[in-house]
C-alpha cells in the first residue's frame, strides 16, 4: 500500500517561525484590542455630549454639525477597529461582517465590548497582563 493515501495524517514538521508568529498574532490582538477600547470609551463619550447639544433651547448650528462629524468619526474609527480585532481572532471575512455592522449605532457599542473581551480571554490565556485600555503591544 502506498503512503500517499488521503486518510493518511500529514507529517507535522515543526514551523521555525511558530513562535514568532504567535507573538505577532497577539500583538496584533493587543493593538487591536486597545484601539476598540478607545473607540468604546468615545463612543460612551458622544451620549452625554448628544443630550447636552439636544437640550440646548437654541442649537447652535455649528456645534450641531460639528458633533455630527466627531460622532460620525468616531463610528468610522469603531468600525475599523473591530474589523482590524476581529481579523486578528476570526479571519478576514468575519472580520468585514462585524465591521460593517458596528455601523449600526447600538450594535457597534455591544460588537466593540464584545470583541474586546474576547481579545482579554485569548491574552490572559497567554499570560499577557491587560488593563483597562488593553494590553501593551510593546510588552509582548
Amino acid at each position: 500500500m502506498s503512503d500517499d493515501s488521503p486518510f493518511h495524517a500529514p507529517d507535522s514538521q515543526p514551523r521555525k517561525n511558530g513562535r514568532k508568529s504567535h507573538k505577532k498574532k497577539l500583538r496584533q490582538v493587543a493593538s487591536a484590542q486597545r484601539h476598540a477600547n478607545m473607540a468604546a470609551g468615545l463612543y460612551l463619550l458622544l451620549i452625554p455630549v448628544n443630550i447636552a447639544i439636544s437640550s440646548m433651547p437654541e442649537p447652535i448650528l455649528a456645534l450641531a454639525i460639528g458633533f455630527l462629524v466627531f460622532a460620525l468619526g468616531i463610528l468610522i474609527f469603531g468600525a475599523i477597529s473591530v474589523f482590524r480585532l476581529q481579523t486578528a481572532l476570526n479571519g478576514f471575512v468575519l472580520g468585514t461582517i462585524l465591521g460593517v455592522l458596528t455601523l449600526v449605532p447600538l450594535l457597534g457599542l455591544i460588537l466593540l465590548l464584545l470583541g474586546s473581551q474576547k481579545a482579554t480571554i485569548l491574552l490572559k490565556e497567554n499570560g499577557i497582563a491587560v488593563g483597562l485600555l488593553g494590553a501593551d503591544p510593546n510588552s509582548i
